[in-house]
C-alpha cells in the first residue's frame, strides 16, 4: 500500500482520456507528458480491446524522477507496482529509465478477474509485450530450459516463482501465457485465472488447472516447446 506522504507532494496534474497523470515541476515527465500520454492511451485501447475489458475508472498514474524518491514516497523501490486501493500506478520515469507501457495497466484492468498466481499474473501483464529486453519471451524461454535455469512443475507456487530472477520468471511466464490464450482461447484463460491463488499449494493449483484445460501439464509443455522450436 503507497504511504500518505506521496499525496503531500506538489503534484501537477494532467488528465486524459483514461488516466490521471501526477509529476512534479522541471521533471523530465513535463516534457515529455504529451507522448506519454499518447503511449499509454494506445496501450489502454489495446489491453481493453485484447482483453475484452470494461473499465469506468480513470488510473492514476504517478511518475518519479528516480527511484530513490519513489522508494521514499511508497516504500517500494521496484521500477513500477500497482496500488489497487486507489487505482493507481506508480512508476520510474527518468532519462535513463522510462517504466510506462501495458504491464501494470494490464495489472489494474484484470483485477476483477480475481488475484491469480504470479506466473498467471506476470504473464498475462507481459501478453501484449512482443519481447523481453529486445528478444521473444519464446527464446528465454528456450534458452533458461536448456540452461536448466528453472523447474516448470514449481512455476505454479508463488513463493518459487518470485524467488527466480525476474529476467528468467517473467519472459518464462509471458511465453507461457501466450501460448495458452492463442491455443486454448481467452475464455478458458479467465476461468482459470481466478480459480489459482497464492493461498493454495503447488499440487492443488496444477490439479485445477488440468481439470481446466482436461490435460496433463507434461503434454501442455511438451506442445509448447515443439511449437518454440519449429
Amino acid at each position: 500500500m503507497i504511504k500518505e506522504p506521496a499525496y503531500n507532494q506538489n503534484w501537477f496534474i494532467q488528465k486524459s482520456t483514461h488516466y490521471v497523470f501526477h509529476f512534479l515541476f522541471s521533471s523530465i515527465v513535463e516534457k515529455e507528458i504529451k507522448n506519454i500520454i499518447k503511449e499509454q492511451e494506445k496501450w489502454y485501447s489495446l489491453i481493453t480491446k485484447k482483453l475484452k475489458i470494461k473499465n469506468s475508472r480513470k488510473i492514476n498514474y504517478y511518475l518519479y524522477p528516480s527511484r530513490a524518491l519513489k522508494e521514499k514516497l511508497t516504500g517500494n523501490s521496484g521500477n513500477a507496482h500497482t496500488n489497487w486501493d486507489d487505482f493507481s500506478v506508480h512508476a520510474i520515469y527518468s532519462k535513463n529509465l522510462k517504466v510506462i507501457g501495458p504491464h501494470e495497466d494490464t495489472h489494474l484492468l484484470t483485477l476483477k478477474w480475481g488475484i491469480s498466481i504470479g506466473f498467471l499474473r506476470e504473464g498475462l501483464a507481459e501478453y501484449l509485450h512482443s519481447d523481453w529486453h529486445g528478444k521473444s519471451h519464446n527464446y528465454w524461454a528456450q534458452k533458461y530450459k536448456k540452461e536448466n535455469k528453472f523447474e516448470f512443475e514449481k512455476l505454479f507456487d508463488n513463493d518459487y516463482f518470485y524467488s527466480l530472477n525476474p529476467n528468467i520468471s517473467y519472459p518464462l511466464a509471458g511465453s507461457f501465457v501466450k501460448y495458452l490464450i492463442n491455443k486454448f482461447g481467452l475464455e478458458k484463460f479467465k476461468k482459470i485465472y481466478g480459480f489459482l491463488s497464492a493461498d493454495k499449494k503447488n499440487d492443488e493449483n496444477l490439479r485445477l488447472f488440468e481439470r481446466n484445460y482436461n490435460l496433463s501439464l507434461i503434454t501442455i509443455k511438451e506442445e509448447r516447446y515443439k511449437k518454440i522450436n519449429k
